[in-house]
């Protein structure tokens, strides 16, 4: 995940931890985790359903991301106007 950038993945598994509350699919927490990604270990038989997962987990959060850079476009936009106005004010 470090080194192609992404925030999450799949591991399928025939064997689970023992610390697995679920026997289809587990999210560790990762200690020391670099790339602060969320990696879900599932069974081979659910690996279509986590693809789906977390495709909509991803779409989600790039939506979030372009929303939050839009506010910031727009907060500097605002703040470029107001300076603006005071500047002819002055």
């Amino acid at each position: 995940m470090e080194q192609t950038g992404t925030q999450v993945g799949i591991l399928a598994t025939k064997t689970f931890p023992t610390e697995a509350l679920s026997e289809k699919m587990y999210v560790p927490h990762i200690t020391n985790n670099p790339t602060n990604g969320t990696i879900m270990v599932v069974k081979l038989e659910f690996v279509a359903l986590a693809y789906f997962a977390l495709r909509q987990l991803v779409i989600q959060m790039n939506r979030q991301a372009e929303e939050l850079e839009n506010l910031k476009e727009a907060k500097t936009d605002d703040d470029a106007e107001e300076t603006v106005r005071a500047l002819i004010e002055f």
